[in-house]
């Protein structure tokens, strides 16, 4: 699960003064500016998983360390009550390739909203809404699922996802909810960086502008979340030998949730029309794809359970079908203890034209996960 889940759901950001971590360790101080906190996250998988396409997943089963993160906030609080701090998430896991996860920094007012510098997930997937903000367990395809799928070659959608440009550098604003409105942007020069400023002639997409809205109310006992996002930016092309045109980035999602009793349901629908496609294969009739999914969840006491479906598409050339996935995810979880969560899940799969080739390659399995998530 990414921390991004467990900040902020749907509700972006409104007035929070620090970073909503899982349950921190502890406090000190830091040169006497700031309030620091130090916590983290530990999750240990047993994975067991069968599906038709097996090279090399045979052995059907499979331990693995997840969401290893260490994290570090510095919060403080101007006389005029302007908040303002430094988040750092460091990864823990020995096989991570990048020290840090996330590493930015908050200015946030009551008054004028809240602005963010640095690398962070971009305002279209922090405001968007799918079926993930109700699902339980490692919340199936947006959690550790297609890590032990063979996916093939057609790089068809295997997630619910909302931006292209990850945790890139960028500059995020959000506004104060009024009336129930809040609206966000992000402005992202390269999508390829991650700290300090790369060409702008190496493929990667330039100038990428995430644009969200979302809406809460209540209407008696229930509670109702919408809201819209919208990508654009721009591809230049690679410089060198055998560079091709690209397709500028382009996404849109709706989505809503419901909350009734204990119940909550929610669903997604993104479209990424032609986005990182060359467009020679735009013009043969590839593109992005896209993806919806539903989900039902129900929480009492400790317990959370949840059932979901996803179903993605992306298109090929004329005469080849589609690479599709299709994903039935059941999850559960379960306090343990304050900061111990015992969480489950079974996963059934459908991946059909795996390798977008003119006779299909199609791959259909079951993966199961049990984990013992630990946050401190």
């Amino acid at each position: 699960m990414t921390r991004k889940s467990i900040l902020l759901g749907t509700t972006a950001l409104a007035g929070a003064a620090l970073i909503a971590a899982p349950a921190f360790a502890g406090n000190t101080q830091s040169g006497g500016n700031y309030a620091v906190t130090l916590g983290g996250a530990f999750g240990f998988n047993t994975m067991w998983y069968s599906q038709d396409v097996s090279t090399g997943r045979g052995r059907g089963y499979a331990f693995e360390i997840d969401d290893a993160e260490v994290y570090v906030d510095a919060a403080a609080t101007a006389d005029n009550g302007i908040k303002y701090g430094v988040s750092i998430e460091l990864n823990a896991a020995g096989d991570d390739t990048i020290a840090t996860n996330e590493v930015w920094a908050f200015i946030d007012s009551d008054q004028w909203g809240r602005v963010e510098m640095g690398n962070q997930d971009d305002a279209t997937d922090r405001m968007f809404i799918n079926a993930e903000a109700v699902m339980a367990g490692r919340v199936g395809w947006d959690g550790n699922l297609f890590q032990v799928v063979n996916t093939g070659t057609g790089g068809g959608i295997t997630d619910s996802y909302a931006s292209t440009t990850d945790d890139a550098t960028k500059l995020i604003y959000f506004t104060p909810r009024f009336a129930g409105f809040q609206l966000g942007a992000a402005l992202t020069p390269d999508a390829g960086t991650n700290g300090r400023a790369g060409a702008d002639n190496d493929g990667n997409a330039n100038n990428v502008w995430g644009l969200g809205a979302n809406w809460e109310g209540t209407f008696g006992d229930v509670g109702v979340a919408v809201a819209a996002t919208y990508e654009t930016g721009s591809r230049p092309n690679a410089s060198g030998a055998g560079s091709a045109a690209t397709e500028d980035p382009k996404a849109v999602t709706v989505g809503a949730k419901v909350n009734f009793a204990g119940f909550s349901v929610a669903a997604g629908y993104a479209d990424f029309y032609d986005t990182g496609v060359t467009t020679a294969a735009a013009a043969t009739g590839t593109d992005g794809g896209k993806w919806w999914d539903v989900g039902v969840g129900y929480k009492t006491g400790p317990w959370a359970l949840s059932i979901a479906y996803l179903k993605t598409a992306k298109g090929n050339p004329t005469g080849i079908s589609d690479t599709e996935w299709a994903v039935v995810s059941a999850g559960v979880t379960y306090s343990m203890a304050p900061g111990w969560d015992i969480q489950g899940e079974v996963n059934r799969f459908n991946g059909d034209n795996i390798n977008a080739t003119a006779v299909p390659v199609d791959n259909n399995g079951t993966v199961v996960i049990l984990t013992n998530n630990f946050t401190f």
